[in-house]
């Protein structure tokens, strides 16, 4: 049986405008044919590389799926497609064919990619050169009024490094970022918070001990997700890392190796050197008794091949549930969950960095402020003695008061 035809789908016989103008604009590494359905097909193809556009023909998005398509498989300029080269659109696909966007990890591309789609779709006539911090407000604005102000942060995050190689490149004069808010000046920017059994909490969730207990519990050691849990928990590993390291890692009771994320101007991993603790050697002793583990990696599918980044993490999550828990309990929870743990054991900030190879101390700052928050609210509270309760608990005794209170008597 013959696909339908979509309503919307060029046929042969309403494409011949469309094929001319295709080959008056002389677009480069274009491929334009009719599948057996009849349904006509545009594809660049580069170096033995295929990417098919699905953006409606001649359009700006299609245009603009086109420059993506030539950064991804050489270094055509974008002004070749016949794009404005005043606008964001252009710098922005100037952008993804930059050595400095080359350089990076390919899951931080691809989101980088997908985030810029979107605002030259939305704002890629504006002209570069003459925005400022309005212009830049306003891009965000869209996922504010979602709330969603992680994603806003991450959209100036990433116009950021554009307009860093920009500026690299003698392309702008100034950095329309100045007087730009973040979160510390505006509550709307702040990281949304979440509730959970009358807990307020930001971001991902931190696993609670009770919770990493409760995992544990039902995947024993000799399962692919108990030593997967076990590498992110006693490591404190991102999922992407857990899913690469192996045997090939260990080095004198260490685990040695570089992080798959790419960190600072040079976009490289960190070197990482950890020790293995008992709980982890017996959990990857455990696993190489059940013949879980590949010279490469200790967490393999059930085909014995490595998990993708993204993959992994989808799978992690669905055995936590498996295991009984809420959809908050997600893999980067537990590396949360260790940096709460340790810094509540007194561990340093350069300690935390060192562990979870953040190269500036940010994150690890915050770790040990908020531990110690917590230990000096304890001992501040522990200061009470009974002479401070004792006139309640009398209050609340007495039956002449219990005859005089009626109705809530919390109110």
């Amino acid at each position: 049986m013959h696909e339908k035809q979509k309503p919307n789908a060029p046929k042969r016989g309403d494409s011949s405008k469309i094929i001319a103008a295709l080959t008056a604009s002389k677009l480069k590494f274009l491929q334009v044919d009719f599948s057996r359905h009849g349904k006509l097909q545009i594809r660049v193809r580069r170096n033995g590389k295929t990417i098919h556009l699905k953006n409606k023909p001649l359009s700006p998005e299609f245009y603009m799926e086109y420059g993506i398509a030539l950064g991804e498989l050489s270094s055509v300029s974008a002004i070749e497609i016949n794009l404005k080269s005043d606008s964001l659109e252009w710098l922005c696909l100037e952008y993804l064919r930059s050595g400095r966007y080359s350089a990076l990890a390919a899951e931080t591309k691809m989101v980088r990619r997908r985030v810029l789609k979107n605002i030259m779709a939305e704002f890629g006539d504006l002209k570069f050169q003459t925005m400022n911090k309005y212009d830049i407000e306003k891009i965000r604005a869209q996922k504010i009024k979602e709330r969603k102000p992680a994603a806003a942060a991450h959209r100036v995050k990433v116009l950021r490094q554009v307009f860093r190689e920009a500026t690299a490149r003698g392309l702008i004069g100034h950095d329309p970022f100045v007087g730009v808010e973040t979160g510390r000046d505006n509550k709307a920017l702040r990281a949304k918070t979440h509730q959970k059994s009358g807990v307020s909490y930001s971001g991902h969730w931190t696993w609670t001990s009770e919770q990493i207990a409760q995992y544990f519990e039902y995947w024993p050691k000799g399962t692919t997700p108990h030593i997967c849990m076990a590498l992110m928990y006693f490591l404190g590993l991102r999922i992407g890392d857990a899913g690469k390291i192996g045997p090939r890692n260990e080095e004198d009771n260490r685990m040695i190796f570089t992080t798959s994320k790419r960190v600072g101007a040079n976009g490289i991993g960190v070197d990482m050197n950890l020790p293995i603790i008992p709980e982890l050697q017996e959990a990857i002793e455990a696993a190489r008794s059940s013949n879980l583990v590949s010279l490469e990696n200790y967490v393999l599918t059930k085909w014995g091949k490595p998990f993708s980044s993204k993959s992994l993490s989808h799978w992690f999550s669905e055995r936590a549930k498996m295991a009984g828990l809420p959809a908050e309990c997600t893999a980067h929870g537990v590396r949360k969950s260790l940096a709460v743990t340790l810094a509540e054991r007194g561990a340093s900030s350069s300690e935390l960095k060192a562990t979870f190879g953040w190269t500036t101390s940010k994150l690890a700052d915050l770790y040990t402020e908020q531990a110690s928050k917590r230990e000096l609210a304890t001992t501040s509270l522990e200061r009470m003695d009974n002479k401070i309760v004792q006139p309640y608990s009398v209050k609340l005794s007495n039956p002449a008061t219990k005859s005089r209170k009626t109705g809530n008597e919390c109110a």
